[in-house]
C-alpha cells in the first residue's frame, strides 16, 4: 500500500477544477478554495475529537485551556466557512493552520485523542466510524455536546440561528470579520 503525504494528496486534489464544500451545503468551490476546504475538514476532526473528549469529562486539569484552544478552533472554523462561501478572508487558512499545530501540541500526548507515531508516521487522531457519522459539518465543535434544543416558537429566530449570529457578532467584534463581511454574512444566516 502506497503511502501519501498530505502535500502529495493536497497536489493531487488541486488538479480537479471544483470540489464539493465540506460544510455539507452543497457547493462546488471553485479550485483556488481546495486548500482552505481540506484544512477546514482538518478543523473539523480536530475540533471533532475534542468534543467527543469533552463530552466525556476528561479534559482534565487543564479544562478551561483547553476550553478556549476549543473555542479558537470553532472561530476558526467559522472564519473558514465564511471564505468558502465568499464572504471571509484568505487569511483564514494560515490562522486555522496556526490553530490546528497549537491543537496536535495539546493532543499529541492524549493517548483517548491521538495514535502513537512512528519515524515515518506521524500521530493520527483516534477517531472511528461512529465519530464520523456523529460529525456535525455546521458546527464540528459541538458534535457530542450540543443539546437538542426546540425550534422556533412565536415567530423567534431558532437556536441554531441565534447561535450563529451571536458568533458572527462575537467575530465582528474581535474584528475578524469587517463591517462589510459581517453584514454579508449576517444576510445569509438570517435568510436560511
Amino acid at each position: 500500500m502506497w503511502a501519501v503525504t498530505r502535500r502529495a494528496a493536497y497536489s493531487l486534489l488541486r488538479c480537479f477544477r471544483a470540489m464539493d464544500c465540506f460544510c455539507g451545503c452543497g457547493a462546488k468551490l471553485p479550485s483556488r478554495l481546495i486548500d482552505a476546504n481540506l484544512v477546514a475538514g482538518r478543523v473539523a476532526l480536530d475540533l471533532l475529537a475534542w468534543d467527543k473528549v469533552r463530552s466525556q469529562g476528561r479534559l482534565g486539569a487543564d479544562r478551561v485551556e483547553l476550553e478556549s484552544v476549543i473555542a479558537r478552533g470553532e472561530n476558526c472554523y467559522g472564519r473558514l466557512a465564511l471564505l468558502l462561501h465568499g464572504e471571509g478572508r484568505e487569511s483564514s487558512v494560515k490562522e486555522s493552520e496556526a490553530w490546528l499545530t497549537e491543537s496536535f501540541d495539546h493532543r499529541v500526548d492524549r493517548r483517548e485523542m491521538t495514535t502513537k507515531g512512528s519515524i515515518l508516521r506521524e500521530p493520527t487522531l483516534t477517531l472511528d466510524e461512529t465519530d464520523y457519522e456523529a460529525l456535525d459539518r455546521k458546527q464540528p465543535g459541538q458534535s457530542f455536546s450540543r443539546t437538542a434544543e426546540p425550534a422556533a416558537v412565536d415567530g423567534r429566530s431558532s437556536p441554531d440561528v441565534a447561535d450563529q449570529l451571536e458568533r458572527l457578532s462575537r467575530l465582528h467584534a474581535e474584528g475578524v470579520l469587517s463591517d462589510e463581511e459581517f453584514a454579508a454574512a449576517s444576510r445569509r444566516v438570517e435568510s436560511s
